[in-house]
């Protein structure tokens, strides 16, 4: 976990569920010898993978598509480059990305593969032969095991620790933390990045656009979601 919190300078959940899981693949990647590792990134946001990407209509998938292009992000590179490794990701190659923004038809996207819809159907039709052509999709978290963490987390703090130690790191950090999950995960990064000085010279904080609950600067004014803590404008009634 401190390699990823060092490394992404997030304790956001969501992220660090499918983090630690790509984070244990280098790792044995590295134990087995390699230098290089092939990923499948961008598959999904370009090619219409994840499940909810299946209920757009033809005219709103290829903006969504579009939009992802700009800003998807993943840890992979990062985490490899820490570990001594470098990655190679096909589907995040300049000429893939300008193939999958041209407006690929919702039919090549989304369709009937091996008896069963699926999204990514140009890729499945493209390599029929490969083992996981016909895999039904399921987030990291999902397949890997990750997604039991809350409820983990729920049993490894108690609820007077909880409330004790989140006051604490209100009043010393002046960061909000809402959950016993990321309470988990806030002493990762508090060890790894507030108490490092030379992390901490690479980020900005109470600037123009700082995060509400963790008041590091978010990437943009318009920004509506923090990728230090996790914060979204839902979050503000929770």
């Amino acid at each position: 976990m401190d390699l990823c919190t060092r490394v992404l300078r997030t304790f956001e959940p969501m992220e660090l569920r499918n983090a630690v899981v790509i984070a244990h693949a280098l790792l044995r990647a590295r134990e087995l010898g390699c230098k290089r590792v092939c990923t499948g990134d961008g598959a999904d946001e370009l090619f219409a993978g994840y499940a909810f990407m299946h209920q757009m209509d033809a005219r709103k998938l290829p903006a969504y598509i579009q939009n992802m292009a700009q800003s998807m992000r993943f840890c992979a590179a990062p985490l490899a480059q820490a570990l001594g490794l470098s990655v190679w990701s096909p589907f995040l190659h300049k000429r893939t990305i300008e193939f999958a923004t041209l407006g690929i038809p919702r039919s090549l996207l989304i369709g009937e593969f091996d008896g069963v819809q699926h999204g990514k159907l140009i890729l499945r039709q493209a390599f029929p032969d490969v083992v996981s052509a016909a895999r039904i999709k399921e987030p990291i978290e999902c397949g890997c095991g990750t997604v039991v963490m809350p409820a983990f987390a729920e049993l490894l703090v108690p609820d007077d620790e909880f409330a004790r130690e989140v006051d604490g790191i209100k009043t010393q950090h002046q960061v909000t933390v809402r959950d016993k999950e990321r309470l988990v995960y806030f002493r990762s990064f508090k060890r790894t990045v507030l108490e490092s000085d030379d992390v901490m010279k690479q980020l900005t904080r109470n600037g123009a656009s700082a995060c509400p609950d963790c008041h590091f600067d978010l990437d943009s004014p318009a920004a509506e979601f923090c990728r230090v803590c996790g914060w979204y404008p839902g979050l503000l009634s929770n």
